[in-house]
């Protein structure tokens, strides 16, 4: 296939977004890691942590006014205070004084 290869399923029980390998065992994370910063390495980018795409992901969404409650579900925070705790900075500033004086999130 022009030196593409075929996507092959996930072996029973794992999920496919897991990172199955050729043996069908999952890849270990480490060596996701080190994959990524190869990609950056050869794209010419600056290295930086995976898990950090988490952040620019919720500072994304924040500055775009996304509610705060769709926000944490994205993140998988179990409340959304946890999520406004680390975001505050990014939301509006007008919200963020109105967030203040009611003793919460106005998005959630």
């Amino acid at each position: 296939m022009n030196g593409l290869r075929v996507h092959q399923p996930a072996p029973l029980g794992l999920s496919p977004w897991m990172f199955p390998i050729s043996t069908g065992t999952l890849i270990e994370v480490v060596a996701v890691g080190q994959r990524f910063l190869l990609v950056l390495r050869k794209a010419g980018l600056p290295a930086f942590r995976l898990y950090e795409l988490r952040h620019t992901y919720a500072t994304h969404l924040l500055a775009a006014e996304a509610p705060i409650t769709y926000v944490a579900a994205q993140l998988v925070h179990a409340k959304p205070t946890t999520t406004l705790a680390h975001y505050v900075h990014w939301i509006p500033q007008g919200e963020q004084e109105l967030s203040r004086s009611a003793g919460g999130s106005p998005r959630g």
